[in-house]
C-alpha cells in the first residue's frame, strides 16, 4: 500500500485520503499490470548459453553480447594456436575467423533489437489507440533508449569492418598470445627452454 499512499500525497495531497479506494492483495491493480507489462517489454536480460572459444557461457542478448565477446581475452588462445602451428599465416586466418564471430555476434544482437522494436511499435500503437498515452511515452521513452543502442552496435559493426576501434582489442589479445607462442618455440629450440602448456 505504500505505492499507493506515495501516488495520494503525490497527486492529491492529503486532502484526497478518503476519496482513494483501498485496493485489496486479491484484486489486480491496473498500474501492476501496466508495469509489468512496461517491464517484460523493455526488459533485455533474455539470456542464452552458448559456447565461445570453447567455454560454455550464458550471456545476454543485445549489446551486452557483443560486449562480452569483446572482454574475452584470446592471448592463451593465440599462445596454444602459435604452439599448433607456428605459420603467421595461421595467425592471420584465425584473427580473420574472429572478426567473423564477431560479426556474427553484433549480427544477432541487431536482429535481437529489431524484433524489439517491432513489438515496441506494436503496443505504441496499440497503447495510443485504446487512450493510454502515459504508457506510450513510456514505452516510446525506451524505445529511444533501444535505438541509441542499436546506433552504438553499428558503430561497433562499421568499425570491426574496417578492422579498427573496439575489435582491435581481441585482435591485439590474441596476436599478443600467438608472439608469444612464437617466442616460446624459438626459446625452446635455441636455448632448449622448456615450453609452457597454458
Amino acid at each position: 500500500m505504500a505505492l499507493f499512499d506515495w501516488i495520494k500525497h503525490r497527486f492529491y495531497g492529503r486532502k484526497a485520503e478518503k476519496k482513494i479506494i483501498e485496493l485489496s492483495a486479491s484484486e489486480p491493480s491496473d498500474l501492476s499490470e501496466k508495469n509489468d507489462e512496461i517491464k517484460e517489454l523493455t526488459s533485455t536480460s533474455n539470456s542464452f548459453t552458448t559456447l565461445l572459444f570453447g567455454k560454455e557461457v550464458q550471456i545476454d542478448q543485445g549489446i551486452d553480447s557483443v560486449y562480452y565477446f569483446l572482454a574475452t581475452d584470446l592471448d592463451k588462445k593465440g599462445y596454444s594456436d602459435a604452439l599448433i602451428n607456428m605459420d603467421v599465416s595461421h595467425m592471420r586466418l584465425n584473427l580473420d575467423k574472429i572478426i567473423q564471430e564477431l560479426l556474427v555476434v553484433i549480427q544477432d544482437a541487431q536482429t535481437f533489437y529489431n524484433k524489439r522494436m517491432n513489438d515496441f511499435d506494436f503496443h505504441i500503437n496499440s497503447r495510443n489507440d485504446l487512450g493510454m498515452t502515459t504508457t506510450a511515452s513510456e514505452i516510446e521513452f525506451e524505445k529511444n533508449k533501444m535505438t541509441d543502442l542499436i546506433k552504438n552496435l553499428k558503430e561497433i559493426e562499421d568499425d570491426t569492418l574496417l578492422r579498427k576501434g573496439k575489435c582491435q582489442i581481441i585482435m591485439l589479445s590474441y596476436e599478443i598470445g600467438f608472439k608469444r607462442g612464437l617466442a616460446a618455440i624459438t626459446e625452446a629450440k635455441i636455448f632448449g627452454k622448456k615450453i609452457d602448456d597454458q
